[in-house]
């Protein structure tokens, strides 16, 4: 999402943001709970893992949860900060 993002859309963005900052190997979010944020990665690495142990990672200006949060669903994946 934000790869392709014009200025705009992410300045836009950035007023609602809130920064949130991981310890290394901190889970984010586990299988099933509540979809509460969606996240844009600054810095680092996360890992998402899906209920069938497919591996993907995320970096720099990756975006990731924003479906879940819209439909409001619960998490399909297990999230973890490298």
């Amino acid at each position: 999402m934000a790869k392709n993002a014009d200025t705009q859309n992410l300045l836009l963005i950035t007023v609602i943001a809130q920064e949130v900052n991981f310890e290394a190997n901190a889970v984010i979010y586990q299988f099933g709970e509540p979809s509460e944020a969606f996240f844009l990665v600054i810095d680092g690495e996360i890992q998402l893992e899906n209920k069938y142990g497919q591996v993907q990672s995320v970096q720099y200006l990756d975006s990731f949860g924003m479906l879940d949060l819209l439909n409001n669903e619960a998490i399909h994946t297990r999230l973890k900060f490298l």
